[in-house]
């Protein structure tokens, strides 16, 4: 039962830690703010890596226990695939910025 109530909030202060980041992207690392967005991407971070393997299991209808280290893979796949497709994507998107900047210029 509480593990419910646990990965929903994991889930809402992932949300929110994104939200956060599109609104602001910069922050100065000082303050309470800091802070704050460092407890964040924490449950951002173990949200990512824990809650697909949770997910699964809960959908296979096994108990979390029978297979606990197993469950830490899919979270990982789904990070480092994210990670691979993000390295590989980033020299396309950085030409296309170059070219929008360009194009507004004039």
């Amino acid at each position: 039962m509480i593990e419910g109530w646990v990965a929903t909030a994991f889930a809402l202060l992932t949300l929110a830690d994104v939200a956060l980041g599109f609104a602001r992207p910069y922050i100065d690392g000082r303050g309470v703010g800091a802070l704050i967005r460092f407890a964040l991407t924490g449950c951002t971070v173990v949200t990512l890596l824990v809650g697909p393997g949770f997910g699964l299991a809960k959908l296979r209808g096994r108990p979390l226990g029978e297979s606990l280290g197993f469950s830490l893979l899919p979270g990982l796949a789904l990070l480092a695939g994210s990670g691979l497709l993000a390295w590989f994507f980033a020299p396309r998107a950085q030409l296309l910025k170059l070219t929008a900047k360009d194009s507004l210029d004039g």
